[in-house]
């Protein structure tokens, strides 16, 4: 589990705070020494980061930046919550510049096609290996209704920006409601999908637990209530209270919230089957496509439905995979067909094949039941 959801660090520096353990046994003389490397890894990418959003702020940019490196600066050791990139946001007509700055600072562009009309460009750096997603909206205009929906929450964004002192350097980011109320639709967002690492629930409470005070509370219920996901986000902070030590006088309930009513244990299952963002297995992967058409149409799935779902995705749970549905729509069957050639080259023969469509639909089942009981659909 520890290497599904990449928390190696964090659990080390954990053991390192209790006496009572003896930290010459072999096993955790290993842990220390792969934690201390992804640490050091982690601190190049992050200083390699700052560098480069200096020379943003040089130029008169000011990208908001989202999770990554500001979540690693509520912790206790920053570097131990290790974040493979960075996410930042740019408004549209600064993108031109930003990807001119980031050329010229030896980031290449992972996928160079058509950079100008994508959501969403990512670029790598080649000799540290830091990542930077730059978004031109927070979260894809083409994408599931459900999804979309969160776009409105940061409308006036940029002009509502906070800057935050991170290792020494000024970075931007969202005020301290709004930077929540992302962090959970960035959650929700991956938990509808293959499902969500233990580490974006880590986030969440280290933020509560720093910024309680300045959250608007009210705000936040009424507008999770309007979209439907009040109760998943209750049951989120249940595991949080119950599992990593956040303190519930931290939170101000809505009136309509109901303590007996919150049950998580299934959720905290379901995330710590998950991995990192659903991808501990092709089978979850795969059975996004159920829980997706699920809550798109907002209704409860027969077993015909369901496993029509999940072995004919309709266009608009595929596009997101495969990009060229969103202007030739009616090449859905090719992107059908590439989905099975995938099968086959992770599973091999058609035995497998069949389990793994099996385990899919299977997963897909459970994890509608969750959005059922958290009311979701």
């Amino acid at each position: 589990m520890i290497k599904t959801h990449n928390i190696l660090p964090l659990i080390y520096e954990g053991i390192n705070l209790i006496d009572s353990i003896d930290k010459s046994i072999n096993e955790i003389q290993l842990w220390k020494r792969q934690a201390m490397a992804q640490e050091i890894n982690q601190i190049q990418r992050s200083e390699r980061f700052l560098d480069i959003y200096k020379n943003f702020l040089d130029n008169n940019i000011k990208p908001i930046v989202v999770k990554g490196i500001t979540c690693r600066n509520i912790y206790p050791f920053p570097d131990s919550r290790i974040s493979s990139d960075e996410d930042i946001l740019v408004k549209k007509e600064d993108f031109e510049l930003c990807h001119k700055i980031l050329t010229e600072n030896n980031m290449k562009i992972i996928d160079g096609v058509d950079i100008e009309n994508k959501d969403v460009v990512a670029y790598i750096c080649t000799s540290s290996r830091l990542m930077i997603e730059v978004h031109k909206t927070l979260f894809n205009e083409n994408e599931e209704e459900h999804v979309n929906i969160f776009n409105a929450f940061y409308k006036d964004c940029f002009n509502k920006s906070i800057h935050v002192n991170v290792q020494g350097r000024v970075v931007y980011t969202f005020p301290e409601t709004m930077n929540l109320m992302y962090l959970i639709n960035h959650t929700t967002k991956h938990f509808l999908h293959g499902g969500v690492g233990i580490r974006q629930v880590c986030d969440i409470v280290k933020f509560i637990e720093c910024n309680s005070k300045e959250i608007d509370w009210d705000y936040l219920w009424k507008n999770l209530k309007k979209i439907k996901y009040d109760y998943f986000v209750f049951n989120l902070l249940n595991i949080g209270e119950l599992y990593l030590g956040l303190d519930k006088m931290l939170i101000q309930y809505p009136d309509w919230y109901d303590y007996n009513n919150v049950d998580s244990r299934a959720l905290l299952e379901d995330i710590l089957d998950a991995g990192i963002f659903g991808s501990s297995s092709m089978e979850r992967k795969q059975s996004s496509l159920i829980t997706l058409d699920a809550v798109n149409n907002r209704e409860i799935k027969t077993h015909k439905s369901t496993f029509k779902a999940a072995l004919f995705p309709s266009v608009l749970n595929l596009k997101g995979r495969y990009t060229y549905l969103n202007k030739k729509p009616y090449l859905l069957p090719i992107a059908w067909t590439q989905r099975v050639i995938s099968y086959v080259n992770e599973k091999g023969i058609p035995q497998n094949i069949g389990k793994a469509a099996y385990g899919s639909i299977s997963i897909g089942k459970q994890r509608v039941e969750l959005l059922k009981q958290y009311k979701i659909i």
